[in-house]
């Protein structure tokens, strides 16, 4: 794309991710931004691109040929909007896989990404495992109170049974497995397959401690015009307290579901919505306390990966036992 850069800040979620996209990204002269605003009249040709991560891919991705057509399309919108002589800045939080399911789908949202920006280079911001579980988990009643129920088959699971933590051990789950968030390994596979010089993945500790400095690395790394906003106040900050609308029946039936064969699963879920309106017709209420960590659990997910986390200094430049990683 002319011999301008595109960069994509590809996540993590809860990593400052909000603040830089609403107070830092919009604001870089030498940058054409785009991330999650839906209020953005172009938002549309970049839909797939931003949904690459979900599980049922939009269209513009299910071979190699519609990939090449989709690029052209994304490439000729970037000629008629007269960006050129600017740096492309994407930031979706989702492009670096479903959080969700503890991003078992980010090798495919790779592939994709690399096809479409062969030269494309990567902003990944990481944070300390532990406190990124809880607030990852608070942040699910924060979403889950700006949607209806039965369209996203929201149901309440207590932190337990969100990380899949059972007789003393971190086990399967089907939102998080803490045995598997293993930042070193994942941003070795952008490094892998963009280049070790077109990757640069930061702590979020480090905006936390050090916002001017965390950015300055940012601006210096991709050659962006610096900006630095007036204030640095958290967006989106996790709640202390939360009063939850739970729909037991609904939960039993997802839990139901949750057992049975995959394409049974696809099949019952694109028919049922009647079913789930009845089912989100029993609701109960609950008041909700951000809730933590145990000690017990904190120490063994510093077990499971402080290893690989004495990698990820290695890799990244960074002291992280500064912020406890290690």
């Amino acid at each position: 794309m002319n011999n301008k850069k595109t960069v994509i800040h590809v996540g993590l979620p809860k990593t400052a991710t909000t603040f830089l996209q609403l107070n830092v990204f919009p604001f870089i002269e030498n940058a054409f931004y785009r991330g999650p605003d839906p209020d953005a009249n172009d938002i549309e040709i970049l839909k797939p691109f931003i949904h690459i991560n979900v599980y049922f891919p939009h269209s513009a991705f299910k071979n190699t040929e519609s990939i090449k057509n989709y690029k052209k399309e994304l490439y000729e919108y970037i000629q008629r909007e007269n960006i050129l002589d600017r740096n492309c800045l994407f930031s979706f939080e989702s492009l670096v896989g479903s959080n969700f399911h503890s991003f078992n789908n980010q090798d495919e949202n790779i592939k994709t990404m690399k096809e479409i920006f062969p030269e494309g280079k990567i902003l990944f911001v990481f944070r300390k495992q532990d406190e990124w579980i809880e607030s990852q988990y608070n942040q699910t009643f924060k979403q889950s109170g700006r949607f209806d129920a039965g369209e996203l088959h929201v149901a309440y699971h207590n932190l337990n049974d969100y990380i899949g933590y059972k007789f003393g051990k971190f086990g399967k789950s089907k939102y998080i497995n803490v045995n598997a968030l293993n930042w070193y390994e994942m941003i070795k596979k952008y490094q892998d397959n963009f280049g070790f010089d077109n990757v640069l993945a930061l702590p979020y500790e480090l905006f936390r401690e050090n916002p001017e400095k965390f950015l300055k690395i940012f601006y210096d790394f991709f050659e962006f015009t610096p900006y630095y906003p007036d204030s640095y106040s958290a967006v989106n900050r996790s709640i202390k307290r939360y009063n939850f609308t739970y729909y037991p029946a609904l939960n039993i039936y997802h839990r139901f579901l949750d057992n049975l064969p995959a394409d049974f699963q696809r099949f019952l879920r694109k028919n049922d919505r009647g079913w789930v309106k009845f089912l989100s017709s029993i609701k109960k209420y609950k008041d909700i306390k951000n809730q933590k960590l145990t000690k017990k659990q904190r120490e063994l997910i510093f077990e499971i990966h402080s290893k690989n986390n004495k990698k990820l200094a290695q890799l990244t430049g960074f002291d992280l036992s500064n912020y406890g990683y290690y």
